[in-house]
């Protein structure tokens, strides 16, 4: 409903700001990562024991990120462990991606996005807001958000993950959270 709607420009702007930080932090990465001057093998292996060291206590930052993201969609992650999750896939994406390893940002940037808007509306439910909009509504706005403000292509992230879905009730909140992110 309209009322509804609001969240939905809040999560918006949330992941605006998330993603111009995600985009400073992978160039940062890669300005550190090149200052070593250590040879490429020597920063991938810094990055692989990095990345494993997280993967230790969050085995859900091995990968593309797909099994995770849709048990994020189906609201199987508890808010705690889904902001944990967050902070490691975060982690180890920038020091993948900095270090110059192969790979991609685009999966990574989805499942960030999902579990941001994860955690958004697991954290109006917690507080009793919004208890009526699912959880999984707003991870898969917080995906395309997120998806929206890092490659400035709103349009290209609503059909996407429209299509995802499939579920044209989430066409109003898909374009006021990709347009404000």
């Amino acid at each position: 409903s309209l009322t509804q709607l609001p969240w939905f420009v809040f999560l918006g702007l949330g992941c605006g700001i998330f993603g111009a930080l995600f985009l400073k932090m992978l160039r940062y990465t890669k300005r550190q990562f090149g200052a070593t001057q250590w040879p490429v093998y020597v920063q991938m292996a810094v990055a692989g024991l990095l990345v494993g060291l997280i993967a230790i206590e969050f085995p859900g930052v091995w990968g593309n990120g797909y099994v995770v993201t849709n048990r994020i969609l189906h609201n199987e992650v508890p808010l705690l462990m889904l902001a944990g999750l967050f902070v490691a896939k975060l982690l180890a994406t920038v020091v993948t991606v900095g270090s110059g390893t192969v790979g991609g940002v685009f999966t990574p940037t989805l499942f960030l996005g999902a579990g941001l808007g994860g955690m958004f509306g697991a954290g109006l439910h917690s507080i009793d807001v919004a208890t009526e909009l699912p959880t999984s509504g707003f991870a898969l706005v917080g995906m395309a958000s997120v998806l929206a403000a890092t490659t400035r292509s709103p349009f290209l992230a609503m059909i996407m993950v429209f299509e995802i879905s499939l579920d044209y009730s989430l066409m109003p909140p898909l374009m006021l959270g990709c347009v404000m992110a």
